[in-house]
């Protein structure tokens, strides 16, 4: 690694201590000092050493509108272009901007890199790398949706594993579709049972993200009030297990919402703001739902007025 990218990943560093204290433009201006300092692919993905990356300090703290500009100079730069995460989250930002077209299109970009990088079946397997199951998502993503199950079958089927990720990863695309909603539903329960069972809390809060996600994807289906109990439940787990992932509030307060539980929301969106601290969408629900106020009722009362006698 160059002392310039060195220097890069402390810029990067100070740029997240600017975001956790609310300094969303002093957060944007590290960025783009360490950018301007190096143009490597770790400044972009983070080390093996643990310094975050750009990727990883603007996907934290929700400034997908930042990420977006950003990554789309990195897939055209010659220390990127071959970068299978810059495309993947770019193409991820897209679509949480809500810019879906743009989005399927660098999935298959995404995976026109997947498959140069990794032109054989061999290269592709999990151990060691998750090439494949990269693959089933920009598939899925750019719209081979049939495609992209026979990749997470396989994977299934070839390496146990990294079965229940598979399983995962697909019930939460088909969720985010509101697309074969039963079998995600399936998938996702196979999912979070395997994870519950190796004890890591991380890896179950994400899974249970993902149940609860599908439940509340039938419940606005369904107009079911059961499935979108259930998904609370589930969502209120994940977050107790993994409390610092902004996307699984952004789930939990909508589906508070859809259960009528809008106080609640209204406080999910609050902490939200406070993580995703540059994210216009989250802002602005946080303002659409105020948390109310809690009357005090450590004080006494007010006397009521003596009669006149």
């Amino acid at each position: 690694m160059s002392e310039q990218t060195r220097k890069a990943l402390t810029e990067i560093a100070e740029a997240d201590r600017r975001y956790n204290l609310g300094e969303v433009a002093k957060g944007r201006d590290w960025i783009s000092k360490a950018i301007s300092l190096s143009a490597d692919k770790q400044v972009y993905v983070g080390d093996s050493a643990g310094n975050r990356g750009v990727i990883e300090v603007l996907s934290a703290h929700g400034d997908f509108e930042t990420l977006a500009v950003l990554l789309a100079k990195a897939t055209k730069s010659p220390e990127t272009s071959r970068e299978p995460q810059v495309f993947e989250s770019y193409a991820d930002a897209l679509e949480r901007l809500g810019r879906k077209a743009e989005a399927k299109a660098a999935y298959a970009q995404l995976l026109v890199v997947l498959n140069k990088e990794y032109p054989t079946p061999a290269s592709q397997t999990p151990a060691g790398q998750p090439a494949l199951l990269n693959k089933a998502q920009a598939q899925w993503k750019s719209g081979d949706t049939a495609g992209a199950r026979t990749v997470f079958d396989t994977v299934r089927r070839l390496y146990p594993d990294r079965a229940a990720v598979a399983s995962n990863n697909q019930a939460y695309f088909a969720a985010q579709d509101g697309t074969d909603l039963e079998e995600a539903l399936k998938l996702a329960k196979e999912a979070v049972a395997k994870a519950e069972a190796t004890g890591d809390q991380v890896v179950l809060g994400q899974y249970e993200d993902t149940l609860g996600w599908v439940y509340y994807q039938i419940g606005i289906r369904d107009k079911s009030s059961k499935a979108i109990s259930d998904a609370i439940t589930n969502l209120e787990l994940a977050i107790t297990a993994y409390p610092y992932q902004g996307e699984i509030y952004d789930h939990l307060a909508q589906a508070y919402i859809a259960g009528g539980r809008t106080d609640e929301a209204a406080i999910i969106y609050a902490r939200l703001a406070g993580i995703w601290v540059a994210n216009t969408a989250t802002l602005d629900m946080a303002k659409k739902y105020p948390v109310k106020a809690v009357p005090d009722t450590a004080q006494p009362a007010p006397a009521a007025p003596r009669k006149e006698v």
